[in-house]
């Protein structure tokens, strides 16, 4: 566990992914909140399928909901290009499908209140300072 942003974080999920692919775990979190956040901007179904979240249906149609209102990744080569702008562009496919697996078990692991509660702590800094980079603010 480590005291980020007011509040103790679980380090598993990162410490999980940074065993997959063998990366530190300051690297493995950064890849994990950019998928995250391409993930939040899935602005279709089938894209939503590719990904494939292991999200209760209620949970993917919120999130497949958000990514249509915001402009949001239509295709696997923007879900990758999205992750990238939020870490950096060494992000491999790999790296993403390796987070992928690791959401998908916190997934099955516990609630998607959980989940969001999580997502809300550590995207929203990132996702702005992406969205301001991209959007020149």
């Amino acid at each position: 566990m480590t005291w980020r942003h007011g509040r103790w974080q679980d380090d598993r999920p990162a410490e999980r992914l940074g065993a997959l692919v063998g990366c530190d775990r300051d690297r493995a979190r950064s890849v994990l909140r950019g998928t995250f956040a391409a993930i939040g901007r899935v602005a279709s179904v089938p894209v939503a399928a590719r990904v494939s979240l292991g999200l209760p249906p209620e949970a993917a149609s919120i999130l497949v909901g958000q990514a249509q209102q915001h402009g949001g990744v239509r295709d696997e080569a923007s879900f990758l290009g999205h992750v990238r702008s939020c870490v950096d562009d060494t992000v491999s496919r790999r790296e993403v499908r390796a987070a992928i697996r690791v959401i998908e078990d916190m997934c099955s692991a516990s609630d998607f209140e959980r989940l969001r509660a999580f997502l809300s702590v550590e995207l929203d800094p990132l996702t702005e300072e992406a969205d301001a980079t991209r959007t020149g603010d």
